[in-house]
């Protein structure tokens, strides 16, 4: 697999499209014509983690807008962390504030949004990097699925070909827990939550310039949150 050396002339959805087919494994370095360094980390061509300078909410803050911490409470998080020289999502856990759950879908909440920022980049040198092994923790959400970034994303190709299609069979065969990006076990609190979300986020009115094979994908994916919703609600109307 061979990647353009700059973002100029194609784009982030087509670069992350064929790293994804790929399967690949690594790290997309991004360097913007400021100088400045991106980095998407991607595990078996999903989105594990996205690290930008860019400003973006911080995790207390995107904890609270969850719901998982008090309102007005991110600032006292950031600092306490900081003082004890720990990551905050750690020492959150540590501290028994929230779950290693909650800190997971905070987290990925985060790696989505520092994506979307990247998308707006009109030029940047692309650097792909073999991994280095390391070890996971506990917190670390599961990754981006396909649709999350690539479907309604504009492309430099045509869109259509198999691509779109035997993403959205990967996710299906994945379960219900991750077609709504959620770790198995999640309430139904927070099913409802991540289903409204991914609902307005894919719903194909949001994307009056997609192409017809767009839509078609985005209504695919509608499909599939609606479906995993209602399995998940029926799961939890049965007990299972």
């Amino acid at each position: 697999m061979r990647l353009p050396g700059r973002l100029q002339g194609t784009t982030l959805g087509d670069v992350l499209g064929a790293l994804h087919r790929a399967g690949a494994t690594g790290v997309l370095e991004l360097i913007d014509p400021t100088g400045q360094s991106h980095r998407i980390g991607l595990e078996g061509g999903l989105i594990a983690r996205v690290d930008s300078p860019t400003p973006s909410a911080r995790l207390g803050e995107i904890l609270e807008e969850q719901g998982s911490l008090p309102a007005g409470f991110s600032w006292r998080v950031a600092r306490a962390a900081q003082a004890a020289s720990l990551p905050t999502g750690k020492h959150l856990v540590e501290r028994q504030v929230v779950s290693a759950q909650q800190i997971s879908r905070a987290l990925h909440e985060q790696a989505r949004r520092r994506l979307e920022r990247l998308f707006r980049l009109s030029d940047a040198a692309l650097r792909f990097h073999v991994p280095r092994p390391r070890r996971r923790d506990v917190t670390e959400p599961p990754p981006l699925t396909a649709p999350e970034f690539l479907y309604g994303r504009p492309r430099a190709r045509g869109a259509g070909g198999g691509g779109p299609r035997e993403s959205a069979t990967a996710v299906r065969s994945s379960g219900p827990w991750r077609v709504l990006g959620l770790p198995r076990g999640a309430g139904q609190e927070e099913v409802r939550r991540a289903f409204r979300r991914l609902a307005a986020e894919f719903h194909p009115d949001r994307f009056p310039r997609a192409s017809e094979a767009e839509r078609r994908a985005l209504s695919r994916r509608l499909t599939e949150l609606t479906t995993a919703y209602h399995q998940l609600l029926a799961n939890f109307a049965s007990g299972a």
